[in-house]
């Protein structure tokens, strides 16, 4: 028997495989997920909780809502002590529907997982969608929006 017969025979067994998650690939390719964090950069340190405040203030005002396909958007937003964080989030052309619906609870939840999982930033697909935080700092304080 090929080993590729006796994992599909040993999955089955177990109840890991069935039609109906095989059936539909979008299902699936919606609830991958790659992260990759950055090792350089600023740290959050005692400013994470400043980070999650203005990460809720993104997804409520600017990133929660109707997307459509490949579009994109970017905010920045000021900290204290000369520093800042950049939030992006993208749907992909991948998407299978022209117009998507992010809820601001969706948003937050995947922009708060990153500030704490990866404090100097990180980029995450998440589906078809894509996440990006990094932060910075300067002595000039950039504009905001």
């Amino acid at each position: 028997m090929k080993p590729s017969t006796c994992l599909f025979v040993a999955l089955h067994y177990l109840g890991l495989a069935s039609a109906a998650s095989i059936a539909k690939p979008d299902d699936i390719v919606q609830n991958l997920e790659t992260r990759y964090c950055f090792n350089l950069g600023e740290v959050y340190g005692d400013e994470e909780g400043e980070a999650l405040v203005v990460a809720r203030k993104a997804c409520e005002s600017d990133f929660h809502g109707t997307w459509k396909r490949t579009e994109y958007r970017k905010r920045c937003y000021n900290l204290s002590r000369h520093k800042h964080v950049t939030f992006l989030v993208h749907l992909s052309d991948k998407s299978p529907d022209h117009v998507k619906n992010l809820t601001s609870e969706e948003c937050y939840r995947r922009l708060s997982d990153q500030i704490s999982e990866c404090p100097q930033g990180s980029h995450v697909w998440h589906g078809v969608w894509r996440y990006k935080q990094a932060r910075s700092y300067s002595e000039e304080m950039p504009r905001m929006g």
